[in-house]
């Protein structure tokens, strides 16, 4: 995944579009400035996912799984 993949609910935390399709990002950027409420959900929604999914407690648990398995024999 590329980090836009990895951090993006389509629709829910923001929006996939591939690079090179400037329409697409032409499109979605217009909707976002005309729909205010949206928006904010959405930037909203963002802080809430990050938040939960990388949290630093949520590192610390993905680091030591990594440290458990490099220490089995």
């Amino acid at each position: 995944l590329s980090p836009a993949e990895e951090l993006t609910v389509d629709g829910e935390t923001g929006f996939l579009v591939e690079p090179e399709n400037i329409t697409a990002w032409s499109k979605i950027l217009i909707f976002l400035c005309q729909d205010k409420k949206l928006n904010k959900k959405i930037g909203n929604e963002t802080m809430v996912w990050c938040r939960k999914n990388f949290s630093l407690e949520k590192q610390v648990e993905l680091v030591e799984t990594i440290y458990r398995k490099i220490e089995k024999p």
